[in-house]
């Protein structure tokens, strides 16, 4: 189940990508300027070139790195890779989706300048953007299981894209469904369980340099099973799923581990929750049956 990530995160990805550039040829449709798609096009090609680069430079740094500094690098990778993912997802909760008009804002600004470099620069910041934020959000896991990132990239990258062209619609409202709200509490999940590896492993690169915290470093529990049972991490199916969602906090993670866990979900967790569900009393738990006055 390692591919279940990277397909979440090309998903939710790629399918803003496409319900962006979408909105751009409906606005030149409106406008009568079809004659125009070929800069956006070709703004689109070049995202995706300049993405495909900091994916390479990405592998070919990682690659020259050894012992304490490549954990270092996936200790910083990690966090930075569970910023990033957070920052999507409170984009999404605060937005509320709308990217038609915020699309349509930048497109207006766009064409009242230079129509035919303000569409190629539109279209090349809008691709790149998400897939230099793809690249950082997989760097965590792209060297640890290449094969499960792969397929699982590949497979939410073309979901997305089917997704996009299906959910395209005018004045269509997507993260008020259920699918956008279901997508930002798993990534939720991911980004929490991203910072829980990139902590833990920050714990070993202190531990290396002779950093000695008994409290800090103490494991808060020990849940660590058999080889052979279907809990491993890496042989047993509940296991690798339960390892995918909960990254370090799974088996045995070191007290400032949970410690930013807990602080992470209490933090995010609550303010995406409020946007998400604002129906709902996050602040207000009621522990006794309300009496009414006589």
């Amino acid at each position: 189940m390692d591919f279940a990530f990277p397909f979440l995160v090309t998903l939710r990805e790629g399918l803003e990508a496409v319900l962006i550039i979408s909105v751009i040829f409906a606005y030149l449709r409106v406008k009568e300027k079809q004659e125009l798609n070929n800069y956006v096009w070709a703004g689109v090609g070049l995202g995706i070139l300049g993405s495909v680069a900091v994916g390479g430079g990405t592998v070919f740094f990682y690659g020259g790195l050894q012992g304490v500094t490549q954990t270092l690098f996936e200790a910083g990778a990690s966090i930075f890779a569970a910023a990033v993912l957070t920052s999507a997802i409170l984009w999404m909760t605060k937005n509320g989706g709308r990217v038609d008009e915020k699309i349509k804002s930048q497109l207006e600004d766009s064409m009242s300048r230079r129509e035919k470099e303000g569409l190629l620069i539109l279209a090349f910041i809008s691709i790149f953007r998400e897939g230099v934020e793809t690249v950082l959000m997989l760097s965590a896991t792209a060297f640890e299981s290449p094969i499960s990132t792969a397929v699982g990239g590949t497979a939410g990258i073309m979901t997305g894209i089917f997704a996009g062209l299906a959910f395209n619609r005018e004045s269509r409202n997507l993260t008020d469904t259920q699918f956008f709200k279901v997508v930002s509490i798993l990534l939720l999940f991911f980004a929490s369980g991203i910072l829980s590896y990139g902590v833990h492993e920050a714990v070993e690169v202190g531990k290396h340099y002779d950093i000695e915290n008994d409290f800090l470093y103490s494991d808060t529990y020990d849940l660590t099973p058999q080889e052979d049972s279907i809990m491993h991490p890496e042989n047993g199916l509940l296991g690798a799923v339960f390892s995918a969602f909960l990254g370090a906090m799974y088996l045995s993670p070191e007290n400032i581990t949970t410690i930013s866990y807990l602080v992470y979900w209490l933090v995010v967790g609550t303010w995406a929750f409020r946007r998400l569900y604002p129906e709902m009393d996050f602040t207000t738990i009621q522990l006794l049956p309300h009496q009414a006055s006589s």
